[in-house]
C-alpha cells in the first residue's frame, strides 16, 4: 500500500472513529475524498504537504521524483480552491518548479509557472494535455513578473534562463571549431555532448545554427528582468540566498503569506534553495549580478544615473566572449 493511502486510512479511521469497512468507501460515489472528508480534508492535505517534506531531506533523485508525483496528485485533485485547504494547495503549487528544475525538467517548470502565472486554475489531466506548450526562449510573461505572481515561481523562471544563457554560450562558443577546419559532424556530436539535458536539446534549428548571438542578448535582457522582478517582488530574497542559514532554519507559519513578507521570503528561500545549489552555473550568474547591483547602488543617485548604460551591459559579456 502506497504511503499517501496509508495517510488517507488514518484520516479517515480517525474521522469515522473505527477502520473504514467497505460500506464506507462505497459510500464515496465518485471516489473524491475531498467530498467526502468535509473538515478533515485540510489534515489529509497538511499531512501530505509533511510527507512531501519528509522525502526531500533523503536528498536522493528518486525522493524528489516521489515528492513530485505526490505535490501533483494533489494538485490535480483539489487544485486551488478559497477554503480552508487553499494554504497547503498554495504551498504546492509554490514547491513544484523547483522539483521540476531538480528532475532535470526545465521545459516543465517553465510550463507550469506560465501556466499558473494567470491564476491557480485546477490541474486536471484534461487541461494540462490541451495547454500549449511554451517556447522556453519566448518574451517573458508580463503576468510573471509584474508582482503579482508567486515569488518561488519567478525565481524558478530565473534559474531555467539563466542555466539556458550558460548552455547557449557554450553552444556559442563551439561555432569556433569550424573555424579549425573540423568536420560539421564532428562538431554537431561535440555540440550534442555539450547541450545534453538542455531546454533546447531537441531544437534542431537552435543546436546546428552557426551563431546564437541574438539569444544570448534576449536572455541576459530576461534575466536582468527577472531580477528586478524578484526584488520588487520580495527584496529579501537576494541577499538572504546568500546568507540563507537563519532562513533555512526557520520554521514560517503554515498560512498563504504576504506580498514582501519575511515569511514568504522564506518559503520561497526553502523551496528553491536545493535547485539553486543543484545549479552552480545559474547561481553564480545571480551572484555575480546582485554584487553588481550592490556596486551600483552604493554610488550616490547622479552617479547611479550615468552608470546605468555601463550595468546593462555587464551581463551581455558572455555575448561578447562567445563571437
Amino acid at each position: 500500500m502506497k504511503r499517501a493511502d496509508l495517510v488517507l486510512m488514518m484520516v479517515r479511521e480517525r474521522h469515522l472513529g473505527r477502520p473504514p469497512t467497505p460500506e464506507d468507501e462505497h459510500k464515496r460515489l465518485d471516489r473524491n475524498i475531498f467530498k467526502s472528508m468535509g473538515a478533515w480534508q485540510w489534515h489529509y492535505l497538511k499531512f501530505c504537504y509533511e510527507l512531501v517534506q519528509a522525502l526531500l531531506l533523503v536528498q536522493t533523485f528518486d525522493a524528489v521524483r516521489e515528492a513530485w508525483r505526490h505535490a501533483m496528485r494533489m494538485l490535480m485533485r483539489c487544485g486551488l480552491d478559497r477554503t480552508s485547504t487553499s494554504t497547503v494547495i498554495w504551498l504546492l503549487h509554490s514547491l513544484v518548479p523547483a522539483l521540476d528544475i531538480r528532475l532535470s525538467h526545465p521545459s516543465d517548470c517553465y510550463r507550469f509557472c506560465r501556466f499558473t502565472a494567470f491564476g491557480f486554475p485546477r490541474l486536471e489531466p484534461s487541461v494540462i494535455i490541451h495547454f500549449q506548450v511554451p517556447d522556453i526562449l519566448e518574451p517573458l510573461p508580463e503576468k510573471l513578473i509584474d508582482g503579482s505572481g508567486v515569488l518561488s515561481h519567478i525565481a524558478a523562471v530565473t534559474i531555467v534562463k539563466a542555466k539556458l544563457f550558460h548552455d547557449m554560450t557554450a553552444l556559442n562558443n563551439s561555432s569556433v571549431l569550424l573555424q579549425k577546419g573540423l568536420p560539421p559532424e564532428i562538431i554537431n556530436i561535440i555540440r550534442e555532448k555539450l547541450m545534453e539535458g538542455s531546454a533546447v536539446c531537441t531544437n534542431r534549428t537552435i543546436m546546428y545554427a552557426i551563431d546564437q548571438t541574438s539569444i544570448i542578448q534576449a536572455l541576459a535582457a530576461q534575466i536582468k528582468r527577472l531580477y528586478q522582478a524578484v526584488s520588487r517582488r520580495n527584496q529579501r530574497y537576494w541577499p538572504a540566498l546568500f546568507d540563507p542559514e537563519i532562513h533555512m532554519k526557520a520554521r514560517p507559519a503554515m498560512a498563504i503569506p504576504a506580498n514582501g513578507s519575511v515569511e514568504e521570503m522564506q518559503i520561497a528561500l526553502q523551496h528553491t534553495f536545493d535547485a539553486w545549489l543543484e545549479s552552480p552555473v545559474a547561481l553564480d550568474t545571480i551572484r555575480w549580478l546582485h554584487r553588481s547591483h550592490l556596486y551600483l547602488a552604493s554610488f550616490q543617485p547622479g552617479l547611479l544615473e550615468r552608470s546605468k548604460s555601463s550595468s546593462d551591459s555587464m551581463l551581455n559579456e558572455g555575448t561578447s566572449s562567445g563571437q
